[in-house]
């Protein structure tokens, strides 16, 4: 689960952060947590990985709420969690489909309750999409039509059903994400759709039409997710 945590107060970050380990160790859930000091940080270059952003209301420059705004014209299935000193500000919240609020100061159990609620909402949620750029706009391409994604500079190929795409983003940060869909490295390069898995032989693996490098590095356990994935365990 990839969180993102939106305060002004970085003492309020650190604790929220602390939270998040704290919950991921002992739900035993993995989680990312990304902090960031304002709105205007989140939506930099905002890609859509997230699975809940905790938002503080009141801050200085782009508040909560304008926060949220511009964030459901880029992604319309991220959890929101408004985070305030006055419950009544987040009540407007809901007019973004925000999925609940916390008022400060935040106990461990509440902050967990929230992720908790995201979690379930996760798993009732249809199948994860990636936020892709083409000609000034953004398209929603599910996981399932990525045939895979490669590196290319500092940038990454998103080789997909609807034709390639080309975004800024390394394979490392992107890495939890797709593990977590059924995807696996076939180079350090490259991360494949095990979905669409034709063929492998010792060196390369065939993904839909496109025949791709296995390396002596990953080849193991490349063949072993793609086992697991078989046998129905991803």
């Amino acid at each position: 689960m990839k969180v993102a945590l939106v305060d002004d107060d970085q003492r309020f970050l650190t604790l929220q952060q602390e939270y998040v380990e704290r919950f991921s160790r002992e739900e035993g859930v993995p989680c990312n947590a990304i902090s960031f000091t304002s709105g205007f940080q989140l939506m930099d270059g905002y890609t859509g990985t997230y699975d809940a952003v905790f938002l503080d209301i009141e801050m200085p420059g782009m508040n909560g709420l304008e926060t949220a705004q511009m964030l459901r014209t880029a992604d319309q299935s991220v959890c929101i969690v408004f985070v305030t000193n006055m419950a009544q500000y987040a009540i407007r919240g809901y007019a973004v489909n925000a999925l609940d609020f916390v008022v400060k100061p935040i106990e461990y159990f509440t902050f967990a309750d929230k992720l908790k609620k995201v979690l379930r909402y996760r798993s009732l949620r249809p199948e994860r999409e990636a936020l892709l750029s083409r000609e000034g706009g953004l398209v929603r391409v599910p996981y399932s039509q990525i045939y895979y994604l490669e590196k290319d500079k500092n940038y990454l190929i998103y080789h997909t059903q609807q034709g390639a795409f080309r975004e800024r983003g390394t394979v490392l940060e992107k890495e939890p994400d797709f593990l977590d869909c059924g995807f696996a490295r076939c180079t350090s390069g490259c991360l494949v759709n095990l979905q669409h898995v034709r063929k492998t032989s010792r060196d390369t693996v065939l993904v839909g039409e496109d025949t791709l490098p296995l390396s002596r590095q990953h080849r193991k356990p490349f063949v072993d997710s793609l086992m697991k994935y078989l046998g129905g365990a991803l």
